[in-house]
């Protein structure tokens, strides 16, 4: 499990995507609404269809959207998987 952290200022709206190397879509982690202080969201390797996916490099997206509709900076990292 890879577990990706971040802190949040205020309640938002918040969506954690895993994308392949080619910016598809491979599973969303999570997407509701938070309350501030520090969340972190695992992530067991697999895709949306519950299947391992194959070694390569994917990039996790953090993005959220306060309370009044303001988009945050989106936070984005890599993940390499063997």
């Amino acid at each position: 499990y890879l577990n990706i952290p971040c802190v949040l200022s205020k309640p938002c709206r918040v969506t954690v995507q895993v994308l392949d190397s080619s910016g598809r879509l491979v599973n969303t982690l999570l997407s509701s609404t938070v309350r501030c202080g520090p969340v972190s969201v695992a992530w067991d390797g697999r895709n949306a269809s519950g299947k391992f996916v194959s070694a390569g490099t994917y990039e996790y997206r953090i993005s959220a959207i306060d309370l009044n509709g303001l988009r945050l900076t989106p936070v984005t990292g890599t993940i390499t998987v063997n």
